[in-house]
């Protein structure tokens, strides 16, 4: 089975499980993680759940996946002032989740109205002048001694809805056989039990171990569950066809 992945230092532990079993593994930015999905260039993916589309059915293949329970750190809104002098907001292009959840909190939590743009390559370095920007990933932890003001959006959405959050789901477009279910949940499993922080990884400017241990879900409880309901109702998406395996 070809299975594709986000290419960020938060799903290492499952990737290296899936390595470690031979699977055939492909990484991409969340975006593209959907479109090669949607594509039938992969069996499996790891995608934004704000990708999933009402016109497609999904089987998501465990009870795994990237989510948080609060502070996440790597999903968060930048800015020179504060947000309530903000006259214009940069969307990041790596993510549709992100973005979605971006305008519900703008909406319903901080009740802001302000313009959107879509940020293009370079984006992050303008957020001056009363302009603010979503930044998603690995780049956020560039970001976060660079600009003053930040707004964790898992933070904000556990305040509002005191639920954690799901950012990406495992799923599939067709039925797979249980046994192969079952191997590929074993190897997440195994890798979060075995996960190796490299000594690349403890040069960077973060604590990883308490990232991975503090920020991080990866696996879901039912109030992640019903977190997922509760979003895709804000989003307009409550006719999503999800089979949970």
């Amino acid at each position: 089975m070809k299975i594709v992945t986000v290419s960020y230092l938060n799903t290492l532990p499952f990737i290296q499980g899936l390595e470690k079993a031979g699977f055939d593994l492909v990484k991409a930015y969340p975006a593209q993680c959907a479109e090669l999905l949607h594509a039938g260039k992969a069996d499996i993916a790891l995608i934004p759940v704000g990708a999933l589309q009402e016109n497609q059915e999904y089987y998501i293949l465990s009870e795994y996946g990237i989510g948080a329970d609060g502070f996440v750190r790597t999903v968060a809104l930048f800015g020179s002032e504060p947000m309530e002098e903000w006259t214009e907001l940069f969307l990041d292009y790596q993510s549709r989740t992100s973005v979605l959840l971006t305008r519900v909190l703008m909406k319903y939590y901080w009740k802001r109205d302000i313009p959107f743009t879509k940020g293009t390559k370079g984006y992050e370095e303008l957020l001056t002048n009363n302009r603010g920007g979503l930044i998603i990933g690995d780049r956020a932890f560039t970001y976060e001694e660079k600009y003053p003001y930040q707004y964790d959006l898992s933070k904000a959405w556990k305040m509002w809805t005191g639920l954690p959050f799901i950012f990406a789901v495992w799923v599939s477009l067709k039925k797979i056989d249980s046994k192969k279910v079952e191997g590929f949940a074993n190897s997440l499993e195994f890798g979060l039990q075995n996960f190796q922080i490299s000594s690349a990884m403890t040069n960077l400017s973060i604590h990883m171990e308490s990232y991975f241990k503090e920020n991080i879900s990866f696996r879901f409880s039912q109030d992640h569950w019903k977190a997922f309901e509760k979003f895709n109702g804000y989003t307009g998406r409550n006719n999503l066809k999800v089979h949970r395996l």
